[in-house]
């Protein structure tokens, strides 16, 4: 009787298709469920190391909510910019961060409470 490789190439493809499928579907269902454990713990982690806006790196800032890449830089260039004309504690209070281009009330209130402008 004759192999039929044809058959058994196609036996092969479904089976590493199915596999991939299922490997996918676990992976997806992971994170899922590690993103949706990860919500609680992340705002436990911001509001338990506040971040000073006078001395954070643009990395930590983008820590806060709605402050991305770009919103993050501008705090940083702003406040290098005060400093060059001898402002030596550019932000007081959160209000103040309402001076950098690019970030408004809305966004003041959501970061206020995980701000701190210790020396």
């Amino acid at each position: 009787m004759p192999i039929n490789r044809d058959a058994d190439n196609d036996n092969i493809q479904t089976g590493a298709f199915i596999a991939a499928a299922l490997a996918s579907l676990i992976l997806g269902l992971g994170f899922l469920f590690c993103d949706l454990a990860g919500d609680k713990s992340r705002d436990d982690v911001i509001l338990q190391n506040k971040i000073n806006p006078n001395k954070a790196e643009a990395v930590s800032l983008r820590r806060l909510p709605g402050i991305g890449s770009g919103r993050a830089e501008a705090i940083v260039r702003y406040r290098e910019q005060k400093r060059l004309d001898g402002e030596e504690k550019v932000f007081r209070c959160s209000d103040d961060i309402d001076d950098v281009e690019g970030i408004g009330v809305k966004t003041i209130n959501n970061i206020s409470n995980w701000l701190t402008f210790e020396n």
